[in-house]
């Protein structure tokens, strides 16, 4: 039985009483929080610890909880840059997709999964798609990097099966054998959980979106969707199903209710907004990604006070540049204050964004998202004493406004310690970033319509 103490440093709890508790310990044993409270008391309760992990100076919080990115599209990271959506995933993303081999797509899962720990995420939800020839063994590439990274994951696998690049479609049939062996294999399964996603709204069919709800009904996991994040999105849906928009479209397939999640909603209007907000139907916004990719802002402010579940995600690399959930909560907050011309949110808020709300959307608000006692040990040290932190005389208002992912000291998944002393413990970060560039490099010499996208390349 191992017992691990997180010591000396200012519990953020993110509980129901968002309680803050300086120079506190929190105790894990076997993966579960026990204790919370002074060290001393600590110790008399359950004894000395086999690992103490040293918080002094830091804040402690839960693991940020990144509900949306797309690791098997990290090779095109810095080739979307100041790129139309619609023109960059077709023209760019994809062919790089087609260029990778299965551990091209395995490299590009583990250094984002590496890259999310780094960033004190101890939860990913990975939107994983591939093409054709590698796809037979695509949920295994995702299930390996999380294994081998030791981060929590939630996989929601996705599907194109009309409207796409050929090398990427699939029959309704294969979808849903895939994802029913999935389900029984991986859900609820030591650190892992599962969604279903269509990938674009407009790239699937009614049956299909049926035959999802109905897996996720008699399962208990819950879809994935991204919807109306650019104008395209819904031309697109009255084009190909003739739906006014997407939340219409998906309304009338009967793929909306509190086991679905939506990802962005951009240019959801306020018709869309009154459907999603009545049905109950979560969303999980990206507003780093959209200030990146010049989306209309969303106001989280107003979909909270229409009643609407609300959480930030990071999306993946290629459509922001990183894994921030400094930056995604910081920037969700801000935007809202900035459209209302007034601080219509704030410190709590951007904190339970990107904590307990984004556990929520995601349904495993039982395991993590707050520091208390039964939940999983998923816990992370930011450091405060940094130039640009201190003085941190408001801690929670540092973590939300002043911190970065670099301040992240220690980070344990299910009382493991996978980052120490900012220092990844389950993977040589160095020999994979050097073996992640010499690949995509590679696919970068090869394919000339997207080695002229590089720039600096030596």
């Amino acid at each position: 039985m191992t017992l691990s103490f997180v010591e000396g440093g200012t519990a953020i709890t993110v509980d129901a009483d968002r309680r803050v508790l300086p120079n506190t310990t929190v105790a894990i044993r076997n993966g579960t929080i026990v204790g919370i409270g002074d060290g001393d008391a600590m110790r008399r309760e359950h004894g000395e610890p086999d690992d103490l992990i040293d918080a002094a100076g830091a804040a402690v919080l839960p693991g940020f909880v990144n509900g949306h990115t797309h690791g098997c599209m990290l090779y095109g990271r810095t080739l979307g840059a100041d790129r139309e959506f619609t023109d960059w995933f077709a023209r760019t993303q994809l062919p790089i997709m087609s260029a990778m081999e299965r551990e091209d797509f395995f490299l590009a899962e583990l250094l984002t999964m590496v890259e999310n720990l780094l960033e004190g995420n101890t939860t990913v939800l990975e939107n994983s798609f591939f093409p054709r020839d590698v796809r037979r063994s695509g949920t295994s590439i995702v299930v390996d990097a999380a294994r081998a990274s030791g981060i929590r994951a939630v996989i929601a696998d996705a599907y194109l099966t009309s409207n796409s690049a050929a090398n990427f479609l699939e029959t309704p049939d294969e979808v849903i054998d895939r994802h029913t062996d999935l389900i029984n294999n991986h859900h609820r399964s030591g650190l892992l959980s599962v969604a279903l996603s269509p990938l674009l709204p407009w790239a699937t069919t009614p049956a299909d979106l049926q035959n999802s709800m109905r897996l996720c009904r008699d399962s208990g996991v819950m879809l994935h969707a991204h919807c109306a994040e650019t104008p395209h999105y819904n031309e697109r849906s009255v084009a190909v199903h003739g739906a006014r928009s997407n939340v219409d479209f998906l309304l009338s397939s009967g793929a909306l209710g509190p086991n679905v999640q939506l990802v962005g909603c951009s240019e959801a209007d306020a018709e869309d907004l009154i459907v999603i907000a009545q049905t109950g139907t979560r969303v999980i916004s990206v507003p780093t990604s959209d200030l990146y990719q010049s989306h209309r802002l969303t106001s989280l402010a107003d979909l909270r006070s229409r009643g609407i579940p609300i959480s930030v995600a990071s999306n993946g690399c290629a459509g922001n540049g990183g894994q921030s959930m400094f930056d995604a909560m910081r920037d969700g907050v801000g935007i809202a204050k900035a459209l209302a011309v007034e601080p219509v949110m704030g410190v709590n808020d951007a904190l339970e964004l990107a904590t307990i709300d984004a556990a929520r959307n995601l349904g495993i608000d039982d395991l993590v998202g707050s520091l208390e006692i039964g939940k999983r040990g998923d816990v992370i040290v930011i450091d405060l004493h940094r130039p640009h932190v201190a003085p941190a005389l408001n801690v929670p208002a540092a973590v939300a406004y002043s911190c970065r992912g670099s301040d992240v000291r220690h980070v344990l998944v299910d009382g493991n310690v996978v980052v120490r002393g900012g220092q990844c413990m389950t993977v040589d970060v160095p020999a994979l970033v050097g073996e992640v560039l010499r690949r995509a490099s590679g696919i970068a010499a090869s394919e000339p319509d997207i080695g002229a996208l590089a720039c600096g390349l030596s």
